[in-house]
């Protein structure tokens, strides 16, 4: 099990795909997606509930004594930035990348909100919601047509910045579309369905997405940024469900989610493990993409292939060994086991989403 400091924050410094030896303080995202993980195993672990909920409770009081006044999360720079355009200069950090720790950090406070009913968490989710809309992480995107935006001529604000990940737009989806669910303003759910459409309209033919930085060219092909990208047309697949006003967009998600998903059952190993292929291979991969692949099952029921898919998925986490990367989820020993992935698993279709686990126990 992954430990949490004094402060309620795990210690994962990790910027921007590189790791500064400087003492700087923690990632955001690190203590995000713990918080959402500890919520959810309270769920499937009654022995160690309050524990999981103690630590959660800590996470969520650290998110927002960070969170500043406009509703974003600071990233704080490193010393010597990674290469590539866009990176390390003034805009990047307080726009561009700020918006994964942002929409990241509102997802995790909205389960805090949903699972503690305490207002702060959701006006603190609703304040980074806001901020995707208003402080230019969100506005940015729609300032440039193609992906041949020329960086050296043009400023990072009219280039396609934030289409150098879409899974950055993926998360400013599941944020937005998420705190409509929680507050009906439609503000929230109008620019959510903006922002799918621009990730629809970036989608190449194998249903993975393309990536603008030409350093680094299958970088949103990686499963657990593809799934990131997928989890926010999901959520706001859900969210608009049986809209007569968004009729014929949810056409338009439907088939964005299939595509995006049989590239995923393309991507499956045909050895006996059934593994996706990543080359990477890692924790994060399988975390990350069982809830997405969970929800397109349940959403679009998108038969037997997807359902051999997701349980092959949640058996291979058992041999997975859990030794504190910032994916982690929380599971009670250092190896998660096998009944743990089950549980969970059933916890997810059956109290989320009304469905049970596809699959052989």
């Amino acid at each position: 099990m992954a430990a949490s400091a004094d402060s309620g924050t795990w210690e994962n410094h990790r910027q921007m795909g590189y790791t500064s030896e400087d003492s700087i303080k923690p990632w955001i995202p690190s203590t995000a997606r713990r918080v959402i993980a500890y919520i959810q195993a309270s769920h499937v672990d009654g022995d160690n509930r309050d524990t999981y909920l103690n630590r959660a409770y800590e996470g969520l009081q650290y998110l927002l004594s960070e969170q500043k006044s406009d509703g974003r999360f600071e990233r704080e720079a490193d010393a010597e930035p990674p290469q590539g355009p866009g990176h390390g200069d003034d805009y990047t950090m307080s726009t561009l990348d700020e918006v994964y720790d942002t929409a990241l950090g509102g997802v995790a406070l909205l389960a805090g909100y949903r699972e503690f009913g305490t207002t702060a968490y959701l006006n603190g989710a609703k304040a980074a919601a806001d901020w995707t809309i208003t402080g230019g992480a969100l506005e940015s995107n729609y300032r440039c047509d193609s992906a041949d935006s020329n960086w050296s001529t043009e400023s990072p604000l009219e280039a396609a910045s934030f289409f150098a990940n879409a899974n950055y737009v993926g998360l400013i989806a599941w944020l937005l579309a998420s705190v409509y669910e929680e507050t009906g303003t439609s503000t929230y759910i109008d620019h959510a369905v903006t922002a799918c459409d621009s990730i629809m309209d970036w989608q190449l033919g194998d249903g993975t997405w393309y990536h603008y930085l030409g350093s680094s060219p299958d970088h949103d092909k990686r499963m657990i940024y593809h799934c990131i990208t997928l989890r926010g047309l999901l959520e706001t697949y859900w969210a608009i469900r049986g809209d007569p006003g968004y009729a014929s967009f949810q056409t338009e998600l439907e088939g964005s989610i299939t595509d995006a998903v049989n590239y995923m059952i393309d991507q499956q190993k045909s050895n006996d493990d059934k593994k996706l292929r990543e080359y990477k291979d890692g924790a994060s991969t399988w975390v990350s993409g069982l809830e997405a692949l969970s929800m397109a099952h349940d959403y679009l029921d998108n038969g037997s292939d997807l359902n051999g898919l997701i349980f092959a998925v949640a058996r291979h986490t058992q041999d997975v060994a859990y030794k504190g990367s910032e994916s982690s989820p929380p599971y009670k020993a250092a190896e998660a086991r096998h009944h743990d992935i089950l549980n969970f698993g059933w916890y997810l279709h059956s109290t989320i989403w009304g469905k049970i686990y596809p699959g052989e126990v």
